[in-house]
Formats: C-alpha cells, sequence, structure tokens
C-alpha cells in the first residue's frame, strides 16, 4: 500500500486552516469587527459547511481504500 507523510494530505491543510479560522474567530472577536463580521457564530458556520463539503469532495477524489486480508504488521515489499 502507498502512503504519503500527513503534511502531503490536502485533507490535513483544509482541516488546519478551518481550525485556525474558528480558534481566531473565538479569540480575537475586534479582528472579526473591524472585516465587518459582527456575529461570530454565523462565520463558524460557514467555516463549517465549507469544510465538511471540502472534505467530501477531497475524500471522494482521493486514493481508493485498500482492505488487506493479510495480517496485522505483515509487510509485503513492493515490486519495481
Amino acid at each position: 500500500m502507498l502512503t504519503k507523510k500527513w503534511y502531503q494530505s490536502k485533507t490535513v491543510w483544509l482541516n488546519l486552516i478551518a481550525s485556525l479560522l474558528g480558534i481566531l474567530a473565538f479569540l480575537n472577536a475586534d479582528l472579526l469587527k473591524s472585516l465587518g463580521i459582527t456575529d461570530p457564530s454565523k462565520l463558524l458556520s460557514v467555516i463549517g459547511i465549507i469544510t465538511t463539503i471540502g472534505n467530501l469532495i477531497l475524500r471522494s477524489g482521493g486514493q481508493p481504500t485498500v482492505i488487506s486480508t493479510r495480517p496485522a504488521g505483515d509487510f509485503v515489499p513492493l515490486k519495481k
């Protein structure tokens, strides 16, 4: 099975950015007001909707799930 590092995942980056925006919405209400956002709960709702749709798109277009019948930890080298 081919694997990749965690930082190569678009899904991880989408979730990290959404989390940071959500934290920012809670920590700095003055910044949000200066941007014209008076209701942080609406911003959080939009972030949640965008993140959900983005995750669905990224997960549906990703690599297929590989189900192995071998015992856990059994290593099979890839042939080149």
